[in-house]
């Protein structure tokens, strides 16, 4: 074979295609990057779905917190001892002007909750219609596994486990807080009377 005819049929060779070598070669390369890129998405996935999970979280835990603070800036002390502000490390309840359910600026006896079954505590906060539970609204505002606590701040910023009217002299506390195992979960502050005050209704 003439050296013009060896190159016309390598030409030929070279147009006609791919040897099964370098298919292979082809295809296993696809592969790989199609792997690449499957693994690529599903970690971005995974990320993307704890991003959201994250502040579906934040925005929740949020939203309890200031369903607590709100009741709570609301409260004002009150001279009829069952309607007094009253607390304990399970509960605490007041006259509010800030309720969640009823209609705001009426003062309605708001009610924190915290209540053990043995596997969670579950704190609930309740609306009375009547200083007694008939016709009270209730919700469940957080779940969670640890034990936790309600505290008080007294006049002098000391944090105490009870805040019971009769000794307190008809006031309220300057803050109550929701505690855990971990430290504080909730704060808030009583900010129509930031100090403890005798009731307004003495004067």
């Amino acid at each position: 074979m003439t050296p013009v005819a060896q190159g016309a049929t390598k030409a030929a060779r070279l147009v006609g295609g791919m040897t099964l070598l370098e298919l292979l070669v082809v295809l296993a390369l696809v592969a790989l990057l199609g792997t690449l890129i499957a693994q690529g998405l599903g970690f971005f996935l995974a990320r993307y779905d704890t991003v959201q999970r994250v502040a579906r979280d934040a925005g929740q835990a949020g939203l309890q917190q200031h369903w607590f603070a709100s009741s709570v800036e609301g409260m004002v002390p009150y001279r009829q001892l069952e309607r007094q502000f009253t607390g304990d490390a399970a509960t605490f309840a007041g006259i509010t002007t800030q309720p969640l359910a009823a209609e705001s600026g009426m003062p309605v006896r708001a009610r924190w909750m915290i209540e053990d079954d043995g596997v969670a505590s579950h704190v609930l906060y309740q609306e009375d219609a009547a200083p007694t539970n008939d016709g009270a609204l209730r919700w469940t505002v957080l779940r969670t596994p640890d034990a936790v606590a309600f505290q008080y701040a007294g006049q002098d910023g000391t944090w105490l486990d009870a805040w019971p009217a009769r000794e307190a002299g008809e006031r309220i506390p300057r803050m109550v807080r929701l505690v855990g195992p971990a430290g504080v979960i909730w704060l808030a502050r009583f900010d129509l009377f930031p100090e403890p005050v005798t009731n307004y209704s003495e004067f």
